[in-house]
């Protein structure tokens, strides 16, 4: 039986050893030294095999210490949409955005911001040996 509509989800938890921005070479620590982690929830949905619509939102947060809690800093948004051409040609739109998170008990200065779009073309291909 083939479905018309089928949906995909995955949460995914890891730690971040570094992160920082350089632009013009000027270099912007973003964790300040401290330990971080990431929590990303992604969904999917794919239409008659030919069009997938996929999300995924990522948070970043630092443990707070003496207690069981996390305090964010940072949340990255992705959606986008992709066409299949056919079995080896595809076209692709991505959005990303990343933005800060200020709670009452984490002010940073080192704020990240960041936007981007992507349209690109993807030729797929499989070599068997």
């Amino acid at each position: 039986m083939v479905s018309w509509l089928v949906f995909s989800w995955a949460l995914s938890f890891g730690y971040v050893p570094e992160q920082f921005n350089a632009v013009d070479y000027t270099y912007q620590e973003v964790t300040f030294d401290k330990v971080d982690t990431v929590m990303k929830l992604s969904l999917d949905a794919n239409l008659f095999n030919r069009v997938t619509i996929f999300t995924d939102v990522e948070n970043f947060q630092t443990p707070v210490k003496g207690e069981m809690a996390f305090d964010p800093y940072r949340i990255d948004y992705t959606i986008g949409a992709r066409l299949r051409i056919s079995d080896n040609v595809s076209i692709t739109a991505v959005h990303e955005c990343d933005h800060p998170v200020s709670s009452t008990m984490n002010v940073k200065t080192g704020q990240h911001y960041m936007a981007e779009t992507k349209i690109f073309a993807e030729i797929h291909g499989k070599t068997v040996f």
